[in-house]
């Protein structure tokens, strides 16, 4: 949400807004899809139960045969020659028989429509066991003609006496290829498949002849429909084709177990519903399409454009360009209120921006002036501090005791270390700040002089890494490395012939002071506390103001004095 525009966000107002409308309509169509699926099944249960009135007729037929087959034979009997050749003019004349016959209750066929199959012993038949034994007409399974070779179903048809007893059975063989043109003659649902089934899942007859049939459509023989009155239920099954099927199954000989059904494809039933469904939808997503093509194009001239237009101008000020402005006001009173507020805001930044200059300009030339003046003071410090260093080098020329020259040519030094200090504040870049390298090296070159090192064979060389510190720094750090350096030619070899190096290096947060010579070295057990010299304890107070500690180290040859102090 976060990333969507304008016209993104209309859009999906608008698709929210037509959600409940889509979805009353999906709902509505799928409601009145359930009514076209329910009154087609009450359509098919109908064709069902005619479907088993039409072919009941075909079993009441063969029925009445049989029963004119009984009389016949009880007026004629069974052993008169002319009963076989009857029996074959009645099955030659009506398709429906592969045979027609008389058997005894033994189950011996004494008279047939098939010569052949006189004197055949058929006891052990299904249908001959259940007639005689229920005194009723009995259907047996379908099988292979004996005599016939033709797919047939059996059916056997008692005659009783008045006692109940039989005295003769009439046996027929009824051709299914017969039965299925019966059913073809039917008619059907579109797309619909017919069937005629028996209590053990045969399928009698079908139409179409290469219909497939899902096992389903024998649940009435599991028991698992109840029929309704009429002796007809529905089944859903799947198809192997994987297409949802209806079946209406309806009793044909309920006695005997006998079904007709009839199946379609549920698509079938709902096809008209189905593409009603579809052409709405097609239309729903047609009419949102527009919508949002038109939101779109509102968006981007109504909103996006002006928004777009603020979003510019608002750059334009970020840049520096505070005359900026919203010169064409939008329609819409919102983004007129908007455009107002940016011209108004972008009025008062101009107006802080004029002053802020006016201020900055005032507060350069301050600075100016301020930097002007710190440099001519440093600048005056330093002539000074030269002033008096000179004064010094003239009260050394008139003096000759050599304690006296010593003090005064180590206050000429102290002085010399803070005026360098001051002439690189005054000819560098920052009033705050001292390149500490330049100023070593500049120190050690004045105490090299002030102490006659190059004629003596003696130097002060400097080794240190770029820093730069503030004055508070530098000038405890110049004086202490001032009077080191005069302590060790001071007490060094005879005629100054020494060598003196300052070091500075950088260790983490702390700095690293070593003033390090070739002399003599110190007596053992020198401990500079302990000494009343004003040097030392200059140098022991220097370096408490940086926040160090004076060490002494006791190299082969020489002394070093150490000094680590925090860089800031």
């Amino acid at each position: 949400m976060k990333r969507l525009s304008v016209s993104a966000r209309l859009i999906l107002l608008i698709a929210i807004a037509a959600l409940p409308v889509f979805l009353l309509y999906v709902w509505s169509a799928l409601d009145q899809r359930r009514s076209v699926l329910d009154a087609a099944e009450d359509q098919l249960l109908r064709s069902a139960r005619l479907l088993a009135a039409q072919q009941d007729q075909y079993f009441l037929r063969a029925r009445n045969v049989m029963s004119t087959v009984l009389r016949a034979a009880a007026e004629i009997g069974t052993a008169d020659p002319g009963c076989s050749p009857l029996l074959t003019s009645i099955a030659d004349a009506d398709e429906t028989f592969a045979f027609l016959g008389l058997a005894t209750p033994d189950g011996t066929i004494v008279c047939g429509s098939i010569p052949e199959a006189v004197g055949v012993n058929i006891s052990e038949r299904t249908e001959l066991i259940e007639a005689l034994a229920t005194g009723v007409l009995a259907v047996g399974p379908p099988r292979q003609g004996q005599f016939s070779h033709r797919p047939i179903l059996p059916l056997a048809l008692p005659a009783q006496t008045a006692g109940g007893g039989t005295t003769l059975v009439a046996v027929a063989s009824l051709d299914l290829d017969g039965l299925s043109s019966t059913l073809a003659q039917s008619t059907l649902p579109a797309a619909g498949v017919g069937i005629i089934f028996n209590g053990t899942r045969s399928i009698l007859a079908r139409v179409p002849a290469t219909a497939t049939v899902d096992d389903a459509v024998f649940a009435p023989v599991r028991g698992e429909i109840a029929t309704e009155s009429g002796g007809a239920g529905l089944v859903r099954s799947e198809a192997v084709d994987g297409v949802s099927q209806i079946w209406a199954v309806a009793d044909l000989l309920a006695d005997q177990g006998l079904f007709v059904a009839i199946g379609i494809p549920v698509p079938q039933l709902v096809a008209s519903a189905d593409r009603n469904l579809m052409r709405g939808i097609g239309i729903l997503v047609g009419v949102f399409i527009l919508a949002a093509i038109a939101a779109w194009l509102v968006g981007e001239s109504t909103i996006r454009y002006p928004l777009r237009r603020l979003v510019d101008a608002a750059g334009s000020l970020r840049r520096g360009n505070f005359s900026v402005r919203i010169a064409d006001r939008p329609s819409a009173p919102e983004l007129r209120n908007l455009g107002d507020a940016f011209n108004a805001m972008a009025d008062a930044i101009e107006r802080d921006s004029a002053e802020l200059v006016t201020r900055n300009e005032k507060l350069n030339q301050a600075i100016g002036e301020k930097d002007m003046l710190v440099r001519e003071m440093n600048h005056r410090i330093k002539n000074s501090l030269q002033l008096v260093s000179s004064m010094v080098s003239l009260q050394l020329a008139t003096v000759s005791d050599a304690d006296a020259r010593a003090s005064l040519s180590a206050a000429q030094g102290r002085v010399a270390a803070v005026a360098k200090v001051h002439e690189r504040l005054y000819a560098g870049q920052r009033l705050d700040r001292v390149e500490v390298v330049p100023y070593l090296d500049d120190l050690a070159k004045d105490l090299s002089d002030t102490l006659g090192l190059p004629a003596a064979g003696g130097s002060v060389s400097v080794r240190a890494v770029d820093l730069v510190l503030s004055p508070d720094k530098v000038i405890p750090l110049g004086l202490i490395a001032c009077e080191l350096v005069t302590n060790a030619v001071k007490h060094g070899p005879p005629g100054g012939a020494v060598n003196v190096e300052v070091a500075l290096e950088r260790e983490g947060d702390r700095i690293r002071l070593d003033v390090s010579d070739d002399g003599p070295g110190l007596p053992e057990g020198f401990d500079p506390a302990a000494q009343p010299g004003l040097g030392m304890k200059v140098i022991r107070a220097l370096a408490m103001q940086l926040g160090g500690r004076l060490e002494v180290g006791h190299p082969p040859q020489g002394t070093t004095f150490s000094i680590r102090f925090p860089a800031e």
